[in-house]
């Protein structure tokens, strides 16, 4: 068996992307006026220099406003390559979130994947929800493991990765 990935699908990552893009340039043209002149408009969209106040604020503000605007850049340029589950020979790898604070729990793709090898995994759960559709629950010797990041997977593709699990603990 060779390695399988389990992508996000192409047109869930455009519409994110297109989104936090659009959220972006929408907050900088708020402070937008067409009576003010260029440096004033510059100064209320941008990075203000009335006050060391203002300063920090706006810059906060513009950091806030280009993260949104590279966030959605960097979705629609890696649309095709945002995996949140493998399975191969020796095991399944999945992104997992952290119980810890939400600042990680947000940074969960910049991690690496976490390997459950085969022979650790008693069980795997598909369970039928009305709101998620399909989750799939992995089961080990001390825990049960909900895998959340695939519940952004087509049922398709939890179905197969189920199917793969289960054969291969059997």
């Amino acid at each position: 068996m060779t390695t399988k990935e389990y992508n996000l699908k192409n047109w869930r990552t455009n519409i994110a992307g297109t989104t936090l893009i659009f959220i972006g340039v929408v907050m900088v043209l708020i402070g937008y006026s067409s009576g003010l002149t260029i440096w004033g408009n510059f100064q209320s969209m941008f990075v203000s220099f009335k006050s060391i106040h203002f300063f920090i604020g706006t810059l906060l503000m513009f950091l806030i406003k280009f993260g949104f605007i590279f966030l959605g850049y960097y979705l629609l340029k890696n649309n095709d390559k945002i995996t949140r589950a493998k399975t191969d020979n020796k095991g399944l790898y999945f992104k997992e979130m952290s119980k810890s604070s939400s600042f990680t729990r947000g940074a969960f793709d910049l991690k690496p994947f976490t390997f459950l090898p085969y022979a650790k995994i008693k069980n795997i759960y598909l369970i039928k929800s009305i709101w998620l559709g399909y989750t799939l629950e992995v089961e080990t010797e001390n825990e049960r493991i909900k895998l959340v990041t695939t519940n952004a997977l087509s049922d398709v593709d939890k179905k197969e990765i189920y199917s793969i699990v289960k054969t291969r603990i059997t």
